[in-house]
C-alpha cells in the first residue's frame, strides 16, 4: 500500500472514531438527561392528585405525633388508582415524625398464593428476629399470634415508629384475611402496646394493606371500617383512603410545576404543555396507571427529540 493509501486510510479511520465518539457523546447526553428527569418525575409524581387523601392521611397521622397511637390504612384497587403513590405521602408524613423507624418491609402475596396467615406471621417472625413456630396439635394459630406479638412488644423501645405494609393482589369473597388481621392479629398487638405506655412513651403503629382490587363486602365487613368522615378515631379499625382519577387540569399544572420541562435545558412552551397533558388525559381517560405510562412514554419522546437537535447541532 502506498503512502497515499495509508495517509487516506489513516483519515477515514480518523473520521470513523470522530463520528463514534460524537454518537457516544450524544447517547451519554441522552443517558444523562433522561434518568435525572425521570428520577425527578418518579420523586414527586404524588404530587398531581390525591386531594382527597392528603388531609385524611394528615389530620390522621397528625393525632399520632406527640403521643402514643395506631393508624390502620386500606387502600382499594391500589394498582390501576395510584396507591404506590398514595404510600409515598404516607411515608413522608411518618419521616416528619421522628427517626427512629421499624420499617418492615412490604409483605407481598402472589397472586396464585392462599391468604395464609401463618406464612405472614412467619414473615413477621423473621424481621423481628422471634423463633418461627412449627404447628402441631398444641401449638395452634392463636398461641402462634401470641408469640408474635410478645416478640413485636420486647423489640420496642420509646419513641419507635412501626410501620407495617402489605400488599395482596385479589381477594376473594370466602377469604377471611383481612377480618382476622384486625380481630386477631391488629387489635391484639395494638392492646398489648397500649399496656407497654407506662414504661414507653411515644410509640406508634402504623398499618396499609393495598389490594388491587376491589374488596368484596363478605370479607370486609363494615364494622371493621370507619366511616371517612369519622371523628373517634382509634385506630382499632380499617379507614379508607381514597384514591382518584387525574383531571387534564391536574396533569397540566403538575407538569408545569414538577416536571421540569418548561426549563431552559428542556424549555417547552406552555401550548406543548398543554397539548402533552391533554393527550395523556384521552389517552388514559384520568386512570393514574395508564396517566402515568402515558407520561413516561412523554418524557422519552421529549428526551429523544432533544437528543436529536442535539445530534443536528454536533
Amino acid at each position: 500500500m502506498s503512502s497515499y493509501e495509508n495517509k487516506t486510510q489513516t483519515i477515514i479511520e480518523h473520521k470513523q472514531k470522530v463520528a463514534e465518539r460524537a454518537q457516544e457523546d450524544s447517547l451519554d447526553f441522552f443517558s444523562a438527561v433522561y434518568r435525572e428527569y425521570n428520577q425527578k418525575w418518579e420523586e414527586n409524581l404524588h404530587e398531581i392528585n390525591f386531594s382527597q387523601a392528603t388531609p385524611i392521611i394528615q389530620t390522621n397521622l397528625e393525632r399520632l405525633k406527640n403521643q402514643s397511637g395506631y393508624s390502620l390504612f386500606l387502600l382499594k384497587e391500589s394498582t390501576s388508582m395510584g396507591g404506590d403513590w398514595c404510600l409515598q405521602i404516607i411515608k413522608s408524613f411518618l419521616r416528619g415524625m421522628g427517626t427512629l423507624h421499624r420499617h418492615i418491609p412490604k409483605f407481598k402475596f402472589k397472586s396464585l398464593q392462599p391468604k395464609n396467615n401463618r406464612e405472614f406471621l412467619n414473615y413477621l417472625a423473621e424481621k423481628f428476629e422471634i423463633e418461627p413456630a412449627v404447628f402441631n396439635e398444641s401449638n395452634n394459630i392463636q398461641k402462634y399470634t401470641k408469640n408474635i406479638i410478645d416478640g413485636i412488644c420486647k423489640s420496642l423501645y420509646s419513641g419507635n415508629i412501626v410501620f407495617i405494609d402489605v400488599e395482596i393482589p385479589s381477594l376473594g369473597r370466602e377469604d377471611r384475611f383481612l377480618v382476622w388481621f384486625v380481630e386477631q392479629l391488629w387489635n391484639q398487638l395494638i392492646s398489648r402496646l397500649d399496656q407497654l405506655s407506662n414504661t414507653h412513651c411515644l410509640i406508634r403503629v402504623v398499618g396499609v394493606i393495598a389490594v388491587h382490587s376491589g374488596v368484596p363486602e363478605e370479607c370486609l365487613p363494615r364494622y371493621l371500617c370507619y366511616e371517612r368522615r369519622a371523628e373517634n378515631l382509634d385506630g382499632t379499625r380499617f379507614l379508607e383512603i381514597p384514591l382518584e382519577t387525574w383531571t387534564e387540569q391536574e396533569i397540566r399544572n403538575w407538569l408545569i410545576n414538577f416536571s421540569g420541562l418548561t426549563a431552559p435545558n428542556i424549555g417547552l412552551s406552555i401550548p406543548e404543555i398543554d397539548a402533552i397533558a391533554r393527550s395523556i388525559f384521552e389517552v388514559s381517560n384520568g386512570a393514574p396507571d395508564r396517566a402515568y405510562r402515558e407520561l413516561k412514554e412523554q418524557l422519552k419522546d421529549v428526551i429523544q427529540d432533544k437528543f436529536k437537535q442535539y445530534e443536528g447541532n454536533n
